[in-house]
């Protein structure tokens, strides 16, 4: 069921060179779903910008709501001080506080990984000049 019939000019910014022509639009009923594709995926070439044959874009979003699945994370933390046994006891203190949060969760298991230190040099790569230490 036909609506009614438009006429217009495109934009002179926009003029390509079949737009000296002035293009008509009609408004009509909407065909049922199944046709309603059809007729979207015809329609892809006509809104790009630039001219491209044998072509189709298409893009699709889905959201779902899944059941309680197994998530593995990593937390850290490091840090750098020119004392070592500061930054132990600054590392320890930080690695401390974030297992506590954590056992607050339930159904959350938790497990320490690696803790490791090493020591920073100077410029010329001969000299201790601090330490970084970095826990997981």
């Amino acid at each position: 069921k036909a609506l009614q019939s438009q006429h217009f000019a495109p934009p002179d910014h926009r003029r390509r060179p079949f737009d000296n022509k002035e293009l008509s639009c009609s408004t009509f009923a909407l065909p049922p779903p199944s046709s309603r594709w059809l007729l979207l995926l015809s329609s892809l070439p006509a809104m790009a910008e630039e001219v491209r044959y044998n072509q189709i874009s298409l893009r699709a979003e889905v959201n779902q709501e899944v059941q309680r699945d197994l998530m593995l994370v990593t937390l850290y933390t490091e840090a750098q001080d020119s004392d070592p046994a500061k930054l132990a006891a600054q590392i320890t203190e930080t690695l401390n506080k974030a297992l506590g949060q954590a056992r607050q969760v339930k159904d959350v298991k938790i497990r320490q990984g690696s803790r490791n230190s090493y020591p920073v040099y100077d410029d010329k790569g001969q000299k201790i000049t601090g330490w970084r230490e970095r826990a997981e």
